[in-house]
């Protein structure tokens, strides 16, 4: 039984001068699974200087196409400032 689909929407790297890591991050549509219909993650998460650690986002979802790029977007602006990063094990 099926418990799960997502569709890729869109995929973008960013490459920042503070870092080696290249940043992938990733916006799907969800055709079965959680309540809202977008979601994204990304392929790093990081932690900035005054963070006791890495932030995890806890809800990286949307109703909207544009409401999860602009959240993903927010979340990415972090790594301009980031003191370490992380791999998401489940990208």
């Amino acid at each position: 039984m099926l418990i799960e689909q997502y569709e890729i929407v869109k995929e973008s790297i960013f490459l920042f001068d503070n870092l080696e890591e290249k940043i992938k991050g990733r916006l799907v549509k969800i055709i079965k699974g959680a309540n809202a219909a977008y979601q994204w993650d990304l392929n790093y998460y990081c932690r900035l200087d005054y963070e006791a650690g890495v932030y995890y986002p806890s809800a990286p979802f949307g109703d909207s196409i544009a409401e999860a790029e602009h959240k993903l977007m927010a979340y990415v602006k972090r790594f301009e400032n980031a003191v370490q990063v992380e791999p998401n094990t489940f990208y």
